[in-house]
């Protein structure tokens, strides 16, 4: 096995040593908070291609519950709303914890969206389709396509961030 690494400039080499350091290295969990309650969690609504089934909790904040376009027998869970506004009869009005998702799923965001060295760069050129997927960071520099079944592979102790 040859070493290259002497025809590397200094800073290719830094990132070099930074990607061997990190490449066996668990990713650390990302903290959702309560955000971790929501299927589908939205500043700026939710919308609907009838019939849609979603498994798990909705909800919108601070947009108005008006912006749910779901209907109750699309959602096996619960619908939340910051107002009386939304679907009814399966509507629960809960501002402060719906604040408090948003909150969690920005402070989530910006921890993974900063993670740096990432395992996998523009995987497939982006065309992640038929692909199986290892834990790790995965990093894109552009659109991502996905026009068949993605598999993601590993342990309920294992993280992806995308």
């Amino acid at each position: 096995m040859s070493d290259n690494s002497a025809s590397l400039s200094p800073s290719a080499l830094a990132e070099k040593s930074a990607a061997l350091k990190t490449k066996g290295a668990k990713l650390k969990v990302v903290n959702l908070g309560v955000a971790c309650d929501f299927m589908i969690l939205s500043k700026s609504g939710i919308t609907n291609v009838f019939k849609s089934v979603v498994t798990g909790d909705i909800g919108t904040s601070p947009i108005t519950g008006a912006a749910i376009k779901l209907s109750c027998v699309e959602v096996a869970g619960s619908i939340y709303s910051v107002d009386a506004a939304g679907p009814l009869l399966c509507r629960i009005t809960n501002a402060s914890r719906l604040t408090t998702a948003v909150k969690n799923m920005q402070t989530a965001y910006t921890n993974a969206a900063g993670r740096s060295n990432p395992n996998f760069l523009n995987l497939g050129a982006g065309n992640i389709g038929g692909k199986t997927l290892k834990a790790g960071l995965y990093k894109f520099t552009k659109a991502v396509v996905i026009p068949t079944d993605v598999t993601i592979s590993g342990s309920s102790k294992d993280v992806w961030i995308f």
